[in-house]
């Protein structure tokens, strides 16, 4: 049996990727090629050794599981011992209750670089971990059952799913396990209804809100600082305007026309799932990735907070500043301010999101046409606008009269 190790030429057809070996069957031997700390190294076995083509693939199995649990021997000898002493089949069933459950999908995530401290793999990873803690027969064939048990909504349950379903697919191309058993698994569909914390507000429930926004009426210490004044005037575009929080945190100084008394809706700063903060915030296009205008010459009100807040900033700059950066955090807004305010009035829970409701009903009832509506608030389709948002107060139905001479 003879031994090599060299750099292999990028580009070549026979290098092979990390973590994987690959076999050649040559004249006289069968060599097995493998990448180790960038290098290609080769294991080759002569035809006297008349090992089986199972026993081959069971040395290759075992390479493969040495460089994925980081305990290649890189001096080889391990694996001459195998093909010498013939005791390769014992040794080498890959067997996934060598490591505790959650230790092998953190090796999985590692190996093929999906270790992100703050995306789906890291919380998928903690759910995992949390099982083996709690004493749970955690199996790969038990995965879709631990699952379902967990009453997830439907995107953190396919978030998931997405990621066990990738790790069980590594599993069977290692041989781990037979099959995928998430493969006769669906995802969840997302039940769409009403949310009744989005739901719209009377124009004196509004009215009694923004009041005591602005007079701090139920502003609660805290370390910071600031007060719920300091967010009066997005509580007034939000309002006013029915936009989504994130068009509004996004707004910029230039968008705003005070000549042509005109607002230009093309962005949102939004949320990633890093977080709401700024630094995790990422400007993108709108939801339906269109550009509307809002004119506001006939609001004097939102002119004057829009005046007042673009004063002697520049052109790029955010219209609404955060209290501690350069723009507001919507779900601060929500639990720090409007929470407060809403159990200070004794007004069911709502979302931010009530606000566009509010603005779509109040438009459907002063008479403007679904056309109108839709140009405003920038939906792609009218029937969310006639099924979800327009709460009209229903007005007597009586059969049209005919005047007829």
């Amino acid at each position: 049996m003879s031994l090599g190790t060299k750099r292999s030429k990028l580009g070549t057809k026979s290098r092979a990727s990390n973590g994987s070996v690959s076999i050649q069957n040559l004249q006289n031997t069968t060599r097995l090629k493998y990448t180790y700390k960038g290098s290609s190294c080769y294991l080759t076995i002569p035809a006297k050794s008349e090992l089986q083509s199972t026993m081959v693939e069971l040395i290759k199995k075992g390479i493969e599981k040495d460089l994925y649990l980081g305990v290649y021997d890189e001096s080889q000898l391990k694996y001459k011992k195998w093909i010498t002493e013939r005791t390769v089949a014992e040794q080498l069933q890959p067997k996934c209750q060598e490591l505790p459950f959650d230790e092998h999908l953190m090796l999985w995530m590692d190996a093929t670089d999906r270790n992100d401290s703050k995306d789906v793999y890291h919380y998928t990873y903690t759910m995992v971990r949390n099982w083996v803690r709690d004493g749970r027969d955690v199996q790969a064939m038990r995965l879709p059952g631990l699952l379902g048990s967990m009453n997830y909504a439907a995107k953190t349950y396919n978030n998931r799913r997405f990621v066990l379903n990738l790790f069980c697919n590594w599993l069977v191309k290692r041989k781990f396990i037979e099959y995928n058993p998430f493969d006769d698994v669906a995802i969840k569909r997302r039940k769409v209804g009403k949310d009744p914390k989005r739901k719209r507000l009377t124009d004196s429930e509004i009215s009694n809100i923004l009041v005591a926004i602005k007079d701090d009426r139920f502003q609660k210490p805290n370390n910071r600082g600031y007060t719920h004044s300091h967010y009066y005037s997005i509580f007034c575009f939000l309002i006013f305007t029915g936009c989504r929080p994130a068009e509004a945190i996004g707004l910029t100084v230039k968008k705003v026309d005070f000549n042509r008394k005109a607002i230009t809706i093309d962005s949102a700063f939004a949320r990633t799932r890093k977080g709401t903060s700024f630094a995790c915030r990422r400007m993108k296009g709108t939801k339906t990735e269109e550009i509307r205008e809002l004119p506001f010459e006939e609001n004097s009100m939102l002119y004057a907070v829009l005046k007042k807040e673009c004063e002697g900033k520049k052109a790029n700059d955010f219209v609404f500043k955060g209290p501690d950066g350069p723009t507001c955090d919507d779900r601060k807004m929500n639990d720090t301010v409007l929470k407060n305010v809403l159990e200070g009035l004794n007004i069911p829970p709502r979302v931010l999101y009530c606000f566009r409701h509010s603005f779509c009903s109040r438009c459907f009832e002063q008479g403007m046409d679904i056309k109108s509506v839709q140009a405003l608030t920038g939906h792609r389709d009218v029937t969310v606008l006639l099924n979800i948002y327009a709460e009209v107060t229903h007005k007597k139905v009586c059969i049209p009269e005919l005047n007829i001479v």
